[in-house]
């Protein structure tokens, strides 16, 4: 059975290139436009919205965040949840145009590029853009790029994109990143939340062991950092004598591994390297750097008022509201848990599979383990707390000190960590509400265990490592290590090609292939297998899928 019975393909952009070329000649001929204009004047922004309208208007126009912290504080939070969910799922489908403040005045007269323009230095040009960017724009629409397994699936190949985050203008400076699928978002916040909570728990029970911060006696200590599970290494904690104050290092959970946290012992769940621990911070960073709408909270001072900010030189200010940028988050965070194929056929909701692909499938699983594939791809964690809260109750999942990066507080514009938008990730997903489970839940909810938790069956662990040499970066852009990457998550993989950071993998096997340095050995297992046990171990990953019911 091929992966395409299983994708709802809807709201796809066009890219059918006699379409483009129809449109270049249209602007072209039509209108005489010179190939160094960019629409920026009012006027003519004006004119493009009086005759086409504007995507934030075809979403319901904006959110404003005092509304939804009101409803939530008179008792409407269920009504504040649903028109945030729905906000934004129209604003993840809109199309954007000028008027809204799509792309950016990248440079020679250009909207969009999909090569960092570090070199193009004047007034409001892309090297200028505030705040500064690390890519594009690239992209009309969040599905322009995340399309494979249907809306909010992950990007094809020709989606790459290539960052320039340290603005050199050097090719062999940049990275190239592969689109990843937004299922089960939710999931690994609550995940990460709750893992962090455990691993700063226990550098807590050591500074007080030793009594940093209190007592001058001299001491050392070493403590495993564990959650879930889960080894993050060892943090060695030392007390000098005479002084109150502690240092410490962090080592990694296997010699010559890298160290799979960062020193805040914040588990970043989010991004090739780990860089980004709450949804909101990624959501924000995507529309400024892939779509160029940029983000009130993102703009001015705290003297300065965002809506009087063009930060990219497009003539276009107060782009998306911190309420829109709250709407995207919850509509992702509330994204539903990817699937199997063996679910939806015994749901009925695709072709029943044959004998031999289950019995292919059923094989592949004690194989991978085997392999030792799920020391690293581990098949599923607990969640103990099942709330979604939007904004987080932890304060590592919100902007340090309630401060927007632009300086602002949450409370000027009403987000309030006391009043946040909440669901329950085991009972209120919207998506695949349909079919209802045996259990009672909804196909599109994380299944609770015995004991009300939430099953996040993402086959990851949340931590980096080091994978070897064959997949080091010319440029080690976050300072994790040029060769050092989140595991990446396998549900969704049978969903999701191209594979790998840079979507170098056209296969599941390729990628395999392409494991080094942590994940030598089981790469090694795999290619010394069986050609038939190989096979079963590629049966079981295209089996993880994603799929919405309409």
């Amino acid at each position: 059975m091929t992966n395409s019975k299983i994708k709802r393909l809807v709201r796809w952009p066009t890219r059918h290139p006699v379409a483009r070329a129809a449109a270049v000649l249209a602007v072209s001929f039509g209108f005489g436009v010179s190939a160094w204009a960019l629409i920026t004047s009012s006027g003519d922004l004006a004119l493009v919205s009086a005759t086409e309208g504007t995507g934030v208007a075809t979403a319901g126009g904006h959110v404003i965040q005092s509304s939804l912290t009101t409803q939530i504080g008179n008792g409407q939070g269920a009504a504040a949840l649903a028109l945030a969910i729905d906000h934004g799922d129209k604003l993840f489908q809109a199309k954007f145009n000028a008027a809204d403040g799509i792309g950016a005045r990248v440079g020679a007269g250009e909207r969009f590029t999909r090569m960092p323009r570090a070199d193009k230095t004047g007034a409001g040009e892309w090297a200028t853009h505030t705040p500064a960017r690390a890519t594009g724009p690239n992209a009309q629409s969040c599905t322009g790029c995340h399309n494979q397994g249907g809306d909010d699936g992950a990007g094809e190949a020709s989606d790459n994109v290539h960052r320039d985050a340290n603005h050199t203008g050097r090719l062999n400076q940049q990275v190239t990143r592969n689109t990843p699928h937004l299922f089960g978002l939710g999931g690994q916040q609550k995940l990460a939340e709750e893992m962090t909570v455990d691993l700063q728990a226990i550098r807590t029970a050591g500074r007080t062991a030793l009594g940093c911060g209190s007592s001058t006696t001299a001491g050392s200590t070493a403590r495993a950092l564990s959650s879930k599970g889960i080894s993050f290494g060892t943090l060695t904690i030392n007390h000098a004598a005479g002084t109150t104050g502690c240092t410490e290092s962090l080592s990694p959970p296997v010699a010559g591994g890298a160290n799979s946290v960062s020193a805040d012992l914040v588990v970043r769940p989010y991004q090739w390297k780990g860089a980004v621990a709450f949804i909101r911070d990624f959501v924000r960073g995507a529309a400024h750097n892939e779509l160029g709408m940029q983000g009130s909270e993102l703009l001015g001072s705290p003297t300065v008022d965002p809506s009087t900010v063009d930060g990219d030189g497009d003539g276009v200010r107060n782009e998306l509201f911190v309420g829109d940028i709250t709407a995207l988050t919850i509509y992702q965070a509330a994204q539903p848990r990817p699937t199997t194929k063996v679910e939806l056929a015994g749901l009925g909701l695709i072709p029943a599979l044959t004998a031999a692909e289950t019995a292919s499938i059923n094989r592949g699983a004690p194989l991978f383990n085997s392999m030792g594939c799920n020391s690293c791809h581990v098949p599923s964690l607990v969640a103990n707390d099942v709330i979604f809260r939007e904004p987080s109750a932890n304060a590592n999942f919100r902007d340090a000190g309630n401060l927007f990066p632009n300086g602002r507080t949450y409370a000027q514009s009403q987000l309030d960590p006391a009043r946040p938008l909440v669901f329950d990730i085991t009972r209120d997903h919207v998506e695949n509400a349909t079919p209802v489970l045996a259990n009672g839940q909804k196909l599109g909810d994380f299944t609770r265990d015995a004991q009300g938790h939430a099953i996040i069956a993402l086959f990851g662990d949340l931590r980096r490592h080091d994978m070897g040499a064959g997949l080091a970066e010319e440029v080690d852009e976050q300072g994790t290590g040029a060769s050092v990457f989140m595991t990446e998550n396998l549900w969704g993989a049978g969903s999701s090609p191209p594979y790998l950071h840079d979507g170098r993998a056209a296969s599941l096997t390729e990628a395999i292939l392409e494991h080094g340095g942590e994940g030598q050995t089981s790469r090694n297992n795999f290619a010394a297998a069986s050609l038939q046990n190989r096979q079963d171990v590629i049966a079981f990953l295209n089996n993880l899928v994603l799929f919405k019911n309409e």
